[in-house]
């Protein structure tokens, strides 16, 4: 009878070491639990970020993933085994992630990749951003940068969201306990393919914005050597663009359909491989403000300022007969007035002082009782 017993002991402890040194064990990680969870909606509500080589995850109105109301609780989406992204070592990328709180807004988020696989997320080393959420269930742009060492492969990559700690002080392993309990917070889990080494690509020049109109303009632009490609941009947001631009091979673009009177900002990045995209370079330029002459059933009344660009004082010259008394506003590019100078019935010219204004574009608006017309002066 012993021998029998210790025969098959040996055998489940032989096969049980050789499988240990046959091949990797499937890393075991950390289940979060919290006291209240998800509550003042601290949940990880959307989460989505794009790599490399056309992939993506798009996570989004996953809401809360709780397992109850009596602590511990348990507020864990593992969805590593469907849902994965490829990015390059040395690259960097944008998560975009929000709530659904309406009026509350928890404090951070902060993202983890386990590069060594071993079942844990080291924070001095394996920590690849994060930050403050912004407005509450508003939409909020997060950098991750992936190290030049990182090694290629597939990785478990975490998202935490806390509403206690900040960044980059969020624990990857939140841990509800009598002494010391981690209150409020959300944990998806999710897969990271690192590719190999990013490719630097070398950023377009001489970005320009000519032939500017109230409704069109014309952008153009040098790629370096190694280019096979552009990205751009066009929109009336200033902030760095965090998806991905229109396709284009050509060195030019010609947007129309534009707002008279308004800013624009202008992006375009380089593509020198499949995968590998530049920094964003940008120019910036305002299209013109709708000029119209009004007449009446006798004449036409019109203005022409000199000089513009101009420095310190800007001549108008009204032409036309004007029988009624009128004004000329001058407002900055969002319309507002910051200067009313009056025109008296058939004055022929007048001054208007840009004397302590800053460099910028500015908008004149004459008027009177039968005639309006808004031109635009750029201030040096």
């Amino acid at each position: 009878m012993k021998p029998k017993f210790l025969s098959r002991l040996c055998a489940l402890t032989c096969a049980t070491v050789f499988s240990l040194f046959a091949g990797k064990v499937s890393a075991q990680y950390c289940t979060p639990t919290y006291f209240q969870g998800c509550l003042l909606s601290s949940e990880i509500n959307d989460f989505s970020i794009t790599g490399d080589a056309s992939t993506s995850i798009s996570d989004l109105g996953t809401g809360c993933s709780s397992s109850g109301s009596t602590p511990p609780v348990t507020c864990y989406r593992d969805m590593h085994a469907s849902m994965s992204v490829t990015m390059a070592a040395g690259g960097t990328y944008t998560v975009v992630s929000n709530t659904s709180a309406t009026s509350i807004t928890p404090a951070n988020l902060q993202i983890f990749i386990d590069f060594n696989d071993d079942g844990t997320f080291d924070p001095s080393t394996e920590s690849v951003g994060g930050g403050a959420f912004g407005a509450a269930g508003a939409s909020t742009n997060f950098t991750i940068n992936i190290p030049s060492t990182a090694a290629a492969g597939t990785h478990r990559m975490r998202a935490v969201s806390s509403g206690e700690s900040t960044y980059p002080a969020i624990s990857p392993c939140p841990a509800f306990s009598i002494s010391s309990p981690s209150l409020t917070g959300e944990v998806h889990d999710y897969d990271a393919l690192i590719s190999g080494t990013a490719t630097t690509c070398g950023i377009p020049t001489g970005l320009t914005a000519s032939s500017v109109t109230t409704s069109s303009a014309v952008l153009n632009w040098s790629e370096p050597g190694g280019s096979v490609g552009s990205e751009y941009v066009v929109s009336t947001s200033s902030v760095t663009p965090a998806g991905s631009g229109t396709q284009t091979t050509a060195l030019t673009y010609s947007p129309t359909g534009l707002t008279p009177a308004t800013v624009y900002y202008a992006f375009v990045r380089d593509s020198c491989a499949a995968t590998s995209l530049s920094a964003w370079v940008s120019t910036t330029f305002t299209t013109t403000a709708t000029s119209t002459a009004v007449s009446n059933t006798t004449n036409v009344v019109s203005i022409v300022t000199y000089p513009n660009p101009v420095k310190d004082e800007l001549t108008v010259k009204i032409n036309g007969t004007h029988s009624d008394a009128g004004q000329l506003q001058l407002m900055d590019i969002a319309g507002k007035v910051i200067r009313t100078v009056a025109v008296s019935a058939n004055t022929s010219s007048l001054n208007v002082s840009m004397d302590g204004l800053q460099a910028g574009i500015y908008l004149l608006r004459y008027s009177d009782g039968m005639h309006k017309q808004t031109i635009r002066v750029t201030k040096e």
